[in-house]
């Protein structure tokens, strides 16, 4: 798993309102999903994947509102899924 360090001011301004998510993992996941986010723009547009302020704040709703015990696992094979495409993007945590 990718190293999170650093702290909520290296967090973008529209992802603020959603972290922490209350998954650590769901946290290390979004943080990396938004640092590639412009790598994952053709997807993004092509409807596969949402804008990372929008993914965050499904997680958010997963955790906070169904209190899905299955989030963090599904969070960690997520970011597995996007290693390939993000490979040496920096990760900040919240």
């Amino acid at each position: 798993m990718p190293e999170a360090t650093g702290t909520s001011e290296h967090v973008r301004p529209d992802l603020r309102a959603h972290l922490p998510i209350g998954a650590p993992a769901c946290d290390v996941y979004i943080l990396r999903y938004a640092a590639c986010e412009e790598r994952l723009k053709p997807e993004i547009m092509s409807g596969r994947r949402r804008f990372a302020v929008n993914e965050a704040a499904w997680l958010k709703y997963m955790h906070d509102e169904h209190k899905d015990p299955g989030l963090a696992d599904a969070c960690k094979r997520m970011l597995e899924q996007l290693r390939p495409h993000c490979d040496g993007e920096p990760v900040k945590s919240p």
